[in-house]
């Protein structure tokens, strides 16, 4: 039996100083299936390049910028990008 994939959907905008400890709470996880997905909405704080080089190191982390249309639009961006069967 294979273990369910779970998404962990990350919209963004401008959080930097955050992202070390948002992204050590996925990393940490003992659950092994999972997957990050970001949608940054053109950070100018460093974000974005952090999930890049996050994104490079873990190819369990997939990322994308996307227009800034709202938190609402950039969540449904994260969900609509997801595979996993839990979310």
């Amino acid at each position: 039996m294979t273990v369910p994939l779970v998404s962990v959907c990350l919209p963004n905008l401008n959080t930097r100083p955050y992202l070390q400890e948002r992204v050590d709470s996925v990393l940490g996880q003992t659950y092994p299936q999972w997957e990050l997905i970001v949608s940054d909405n053109y950070s100018e704080d460093g974000a974005w390049e952090f999930f890049q080089d996050l994104a490079r190191r873990d190819d369990r982390v997939s990322v994308a910028q996307a227009p800034r249309e709202g938190m609402y639009p950039n969540s449904n961006r994260c969900i609509s990008r997801a595979r996993g069967e839990l979310g």
